[in-house]
C-alpha cells in the first residue's frame, strides 16, 4: 500500500494531505484534505444507511423510528469522538469483538456441517469466468480500502518505518481470513 510506505517514509500529522502537500504544493494539499473529507463523509452516511436497510430488514420500522435510529448512531460515534482517541480506541476494540462473534458462530457451524468442494462451482454459473473476475476484484478492492485512514496519525507511532510494515503483515492475513472463511 503506497500509504504504509510513505508513513513508513515520511511519518506526518496529516498523512496523504502532507504528502499531497510536500509533492504538489499548498492548493493540491487543500483538495486532497477536502475530497478525503468528503469521502469519508460520505461513506460514513453509506454505513448508516446500509445499518438501517439490514435493521429495516429484520424489524420493520417506519421513516421516524429509522430515522431517529440513525440520528442517535451519529451523535454517539459523534459524542466518541469528541470525547478523545483514548475513548475511540477501547469502544472500537470492543466494538469490533462485538462484530466480529457472529462471523466466529458462522465459521464454527460452518465447519462443522461442511459437505462437498466450497470452489465448486468456481464462478456463479450464469456469468463468464471474466465477469466473476472482475466483479470480485471490486470486492476486494473495497474490503481491502481504509489502511490509509491509519497513516494520518503516522508521526505518533513509534518508530513507523518498523512499525507499519509489521502491523500490514500481521493485519492483512488476519482481514482475509476474516472475509474468506465465513463464505
Amino acid at each position: 500500500d503506497l500509504c504504509a510506505e510513505l508513513a513508513s517514509s515520511h511519518p506526518l500529522e496529516g498523512g496523504y494531505y502532507q504528502w499531497a502537500r510536500m509533492a504538489f504544493g499548498d492548493q493540491v494539499g487543500y483538495l486532497t484534505a477536502w475530497w478525503t473529507w468528503l469521502g469519508i463523509f460520505a461513506t460514513n452516511a453509506t454505513f448508516i444507511v446500509m445499518f438501517n436497510q439490514y435493521l429495516g430488514y429484520w424489524v420493520h420500522l417506519s421513516f421516524w423510528p429509522q430515522f431517529l435510529i440513525s440520528l442517535s448512531l451519529i451523535w454517539t460515534t459523534t459524542y466518541l469522538n469528541i470525547k478523545g482517541i483514548k475513548l475511540v480506541g477501547v469502544s472500537s476494540a470492543w466494538m469490533t469483538l462485538l462484530f466480529l462473534l457472529p462471523f466466529l458462530v458462522l465459521v464454527v457451524l460452518g465447519l462443522y456441517h461442511w459437505q462437498g468442494n466450497p470452489f465448486i462451482p468456481f464462478s456463479h454459473p450464469e456469468k463468464s469466468t471474466l465477469t466473476a473476475f472482475g466483479e470480485a476484484m471490486m470486492v476486494g478492492v473495497w474490503l481491502y480500502s481504509g489502511y490509509d485512514k491509519i497513516t494520518v496519525s503516522a508521526e505518533e507511532v513509534e518508530n513507523p518505518s518498523r512499525n507499519f510494515p509489521r502491523a500490514f503483515a500481521i493485519a492483512v492475513p488476519i482481514v482475509a481470513a476474516r472475509y474468506f472463511l465465513p463464505t
